[in-house]
């Protein structure tokens, strides 16, 4: 039987486990390799396009959080513009889940070449783009069936973060019971993820018609959550093909608020703490004015929202991600396309290609 876009949504939680189980402290040797310059590195800059970009919003700020260093989100176009100007003592990952995206592997040569500490994120050390760099990152995805990424999302999230805690971890900023904490805190956020996502795609076949019937969806979310509705709105334009778009929690107050109608459905992403007040404001002015937004946290508004008990949790970004991807998956089943048909591209590829085969 033909392996679904369900079935790779599916598969997240057992490769979650699983890296969490294997748990290398040592990222295939980097930090090993550059013990000496830890002490010297003042930030972490993360470079890539589309769900690499994303899934680096998401993980930025937990980041941050696990590994006491600030975090930086570049698009490729970004560094090669600024290469100059970049940080002598800033460690650079470069994630692309297959490794063969054009515009990151240039900048990853131009920093190269200058001398700056920089490593690969991607799904094998045989991808073009590792074997560019001596350190390479596993994403611990493996090979994924679809373009429309889900595991390579959500794993890419998942490794930044277990990084930033190996990184905290080398440099002392991270104490060991705090690691195995967030470890511990990494396999229950599985844990719920195996649970959440037969219910999240329940709730969507109940909820579907008011998102079906939208011109648009727009998500948005604070935080890590504010790179969930970036990626959520990805997911949307990919699968059912339904124009969509992320905001910030504070930016969505700020312009596309005069905007909404009852003919836009708004989807917010809320963790019941960080300016949860606004969050659920925002959703009752959707509901109550135009009839048509959601509710995705710890204390839902009404009967129509979807509950996740486990908001606090480090790795929370994987049960709201999973939601959004069975919303997506279940709104394309929905409105006809069928997902299993492989598309060929061809005729794109004649006009551009983004990424080299």
């Amino acid at each position: 039987m033909q392996t679904t876009i369900m079935d790779c949504i599916q598969r997240v939680p057992g490769l979650a486990e699983r890296a969490v189980r294997e748990n290398p402290t040592d990222s295939n040797g980097f930090f090993d390799r550059h013990r000496d310059a830890l002490s010297r590195i003042d930030e972490i800059i993360l470079v890539g396009s589309g769900t690499s970009f994303t899934s680096s919003m998401t993980a930025a700020p937990v980041m941050e959080k696990v590994g006491g260093l600030r975090v930086t989100v570049m698009l490729p176009d970004a560094v090669l513009r600024s290469s100059r100007l970049l940080l002598e003592f800033a460690c650079y990952l470069f994630v692309s889940q297959t490794g063969t995206s054009k515009l990151t592997q240039r900048a990853l040569q131009v920093l190269q070449a200058r001398g700056l500490l920089c490593a690969a994120v991607s799904e094998s050390g045989d991808t073009p783009m590792a074997k560019m760099t001596e350190d390479w990152i596993d994403i611990h995805c493996g090979t994924e069936e679809y373009p429309m990424r889900t595991i390579g999302y959500s794993m890419t999230v998942f490794t930044l973060i277990q990084f930033a805690m190996q990184m905290g971890l080398h440099r002392k900023t991270l104490a060991a019971e705090d690691f195995e904490r967030y470890g511990g805190e990494a396999l229950a956020a599985a844990n719920a993820l195996r649970r959440l996502i037969p219910q999240a795609d329940e709730w969507i076949l109940q909820n579907r018609r008011a998102m079906l019937r939208s011109d648009c969806i727009a998500l948005t979310g604070a935080g890590d959550l504010y790179g969930v509705a970036l990626e959520g709105a990805v997911k949307l334009w990919e699968m059912p093909q339904i124009p969509a778009m992320g905001y910030e929690l504070d930016e969505v107050m700020h312009g596309p608020n005069f905007g909404f109608s009852g003919r836009h459905c708004l989807i917010v992403l809320d963790d019941g703490v960080n300016r949860s007040d606004e969050a659920r404001a925002i959703c009752k002015y959707m509901k109550n004015e135009m009839q048509n937004g959601f509710l995705v946290g710890p204390a839902s508004l009404d009967a129509a929202d979807f509950g996740i008990r486990e908001a606090g949790n480090t790795f929370r970004s994987l049960l709201y991600a999973g939601v959004v991807q069975v919303i997506s998956y279940e709104l394309a089943l929905n409105q006809g396309r069928n997902l299993l048909v492989r598309d060929k591209h061809e005729v794109m590829y004649s006009y551009f290609n983004s990424h080299f085969a």
